[in-house]
């Protein structure tokens, strides 16, 4: 995947904003196919259509945009050029890596990654030739019989003459020598016996008491995102406080990308969110909304350039 080099002033340079919204779309999509084919700045005429889609948009009643009107716009704008065959974008290898420079990097990067290749597999291949070597072994009299031990018996047999100090074994599945807990209702299985007596949901009553159990059980968190964990309660219990899951889904995903990107961490990420993030939400819809109303206003005169170059069209045929 490559890359285009844009300034962080593109959108606000003079030429731009002459070629209007459309323009700066389709200077966008034409650097672009220029990256991705090495074409150094070159775009063919039959492409020109298809970088982007102007279905559906019109100027007025009748008046439909074409993409010769938004190329006309870049042209006098001073973005592209015509030549033979096409359009050339003007200056394009002041700003852009040329297909030599591009190929010469790939190539560049294929033989690194060749010989980093190259150097791990015969690190590893000396690590297994040494492991493979079995160490020489002597007994007292500096006789080798190169046999290693073997394993210990995973079931060993009691000796009869040390029968005070034969540890306990578990039984297959057990609890290690210890003894299930009882409830109310009788014992317990191994399985409930490890669910509940390991982590953070550990019954503090040891199952004497079924609703503390049960209470713990449902206070187990989930994860929501990478970084977000909350109870069933209490993700309810957001959606109830915003009105909607997408608000409450959008105030996860900010917390969570905070928390990514600092390494941050809450005791409760609920409360996190009431603290803070919800205030942040609204900031966040606010800015938009407004942004939105401002764009409304600007799009008349962003079109201005491109009514001009049609009535201009409409005068000389």
């Amino acid at each position: 995947m490559g890359w285009v080099k844009i300034d962080d002033g593109f959108a606000r340079h003079p030429k731009v904003v002459r070629a209007g919204p459309l323009g700066m779309a389709m200077q966008i999509a034409a650097l672009c196919y220029c990256n991705q084919y090495l074409t150094d700045g070159f775009i063919p005429r039959s492409i020109v259509p298809g970088l982007i889609n102007l279905e559906n948009l019109s100027l007025g009643v009748g008046q439909k945009i074409t993409w010769e009107l938004v190329v006309n716009g870049l042209i006098t704008a001073g973005l592209w050029e015509e030549v033979e065959g096409g359009y050339r974008i003007h200056d394009y290898l002041d700003y852009q890596p040329s297909k030599e420079q591009v190929l010469a990097e790939r190539k560049a990067t294929a033989e690194r990654v060749k010989q980093h290749r190259a150097k791990k597999a015969a690190s590893n291949s000396n690590v297994r030739s040494n492991n493979d070597v079995t160490p020489l072994q002597t007994n007292n009299y500096g006789v080798s019989n190169n046999t290693p031990d073997p394993d210990p018996d995973p079931n060993p047999v009691p000796d009869p003459k040390n029968k005070g100090n034969t540890p306990p074994v578990s039984p297959p599945g057990g609890t290690g020598g210890k003894e299930s807990p009882k409830t109310d209702s009788g014992s317990l299985t191994n399985d409930e016996y490890q669910e509940h007596s390991t982590g953070n949901d550990q019954c503090p009553k040891r199952h004497s008491d079924g609703d503390q159990c049960s209470k713990k059980r449902a206070e187990k968190k989930i994860k929501y995102a990478e970084f977000v964990s909350l109870t069933e309660e209490e993700y309810s219990s957001l959606v109830a406080r915003l009105g909607s899951e997408t608000r409450a889904k959008r105030c996860i995903e900010i917390l969570d990308n905070y928390k990514g990107a600092s390494g941050r961490k809450y005791r409760s990420d609920y409360r996190a969110i009431l603290n803070w993030v919800i205030t942040r939400l609204e900031e966040e819809e606010q800015r938009k909304g407004a942004r939105q109303g401002q764009q409304q206003k600007q799009i008349p005169r962003a079109f201005a350039g491109l009514m001009e170059l049609a009535a201009e069209e409409e005068a000389q045929l």
